[in-house]
């Protein structure tokens, strides 16, 4: 399986951040490192999946019962703060290569 390695994208390749307060704002992600490895393929399935999700969470928010259609509006944000983030991971390492 073949990685690479990029940029952290959580902390922009710095290993920290001042603002973080916890564990004298050392990255979470890359603990430090500034760098992590990730499978390009791994992430275009991911996104796939992301993509699958959302529809079926689209199509939730059309249900009659307001519980379901507040819950699948919740949802549906953080599939696309996903799917954002991991798109935006595929285009740094498109950009890399």
């Amino acid at each position: 399986m073949a990685t690479v390695e990029i940029p952290c994208p959580r902390c922009a390749g710095h290993g920290s951040r001042v603002e973080w307060k916890p564990d004298a704002g050392i990255c979470y992600r890359c603990r430090g490192n500034r760098f992590v490895r990730v499978d390009p393929v791994r992430l275009e399935r991911a996104l796939y999946a992301l993509r699958a999700k959302y529809l079926r969470l689209l199509g939730e928010t059309r249900n009659p019962d307001p519980k379901v259609r507040a819950l699948a509006s919740e949802c549906l944000r953080y599939c696309v703060q996903d799917g954002l983030r991991v798109r935006a991971t595929l285009e740094m390492i498109k950009n890399e290569a």
